[in-house]
C-alpha cells in the first residue's frame, strides 16, 4: 500500500515499503499501548526526515537517484512519561471539546485560511492511523468528499473562534 502510493511521490520506494512493513508489524504485535505509540512515532519521526517534501505533503521533489534521498533511521523518541502524568492529548473537534475540559492552558492551532490542515499533513496521518483508505490525484490524497472540512477554513471562522473562546473554561488560551 505505501509503496504503491508513496513510493516515487514522498518516499523512495524502498522507504515507502519499509514504512508500510514496519506499520503492519506494529499493528500486529501486542503493544501496551504506550509502546505502541512509541513505535508509530518513531516511525513517524523518521517517515518526516526521509520525506522528499519541503515541510508538507502537498508536493514532493524528484529524486534522482536512490542515493540523493534522504535516510530513513528509526530512534525511539525521548518522553519523559513521569514529568507529563498530568497530560492529555485529544483527537477530537476543539470546538466540541472546549466545553468539556478544565485546566490551567489551552493551546490550539486552528487554520488560518481556506486550505484544511489535512491536505497538508494526509501522509503523516495515514501513517499514524494505518487505515489504508482508497486515494486518488498526483499527491495520493482521500477524495475530497471524505475529507473532514474545519469551520475555520470557511467564511464561519469568526464565529467558530468566537464559539471556542467562550466555551473554554481553562485560565490561558495560547493561539497560534
Amino acid at each position: 500500500y505505501y509503496g504503491e502510493n508513496y513510493g516515487g511521490r514522498f518516499f523512495t520506494e524502498e522507504v515507502a515499503r519499509r514504512i508500510g512493513a514496519l506499520r503492519d508489524a506494529i499493528d500486529a504485535w501486542n503493544l501496551r499501548p504506550v509502546v505502541k505509540a512509541a513505535a508509530v512515532a518513531s516511525v513517524l519521526y523518521a517517515a518526516d526526515a526521509a520525506a522528499l517534501t519541503c515541510g508538507h505533503f502537498d508536493a514532493f521533489r524528484p529524486v534522482d537517484d536512490e542515493n540523493s534521498a534522504r535516510r530513513f533511521v528509526l530512534r525511539l523518541p525521548d518522553i519523559p512519561y513521569r514529568a507529563n502524568g498530568n497530560n492529555r492529548v485529544f483527537c477530537r473537534d476543539g470546538n466540541e471539546l472546549a466545553g468539556e475540559i478544565e485546566g490551567d492552558l489551552l493551546y490550539v492551532d486552528p487554520p488560518y485560511n481556506r486550505r484544511q490542515y489535512g491536505t497538508l499533513y494526509h501522509v503523516l496521518e495515514n501513517i499514524a492511523v494505518n487505515a489504508k483508505p482508497a486515494l486518488a490525484g498526483k499527491t495520493r490524497k482521500v477524495p475530497p468528499a471524505a475529507r473532514p472540512r474545519s469551520a475555520y477554513c470557511t467564511g464561519r471562522a469568526a464565529d467558530a473562534m468566537r464559539d471556542l473562546v467562550a466555551q473554554c473554561r481553562v485560565r490561558h488560551l495560547l493561539v497560534s
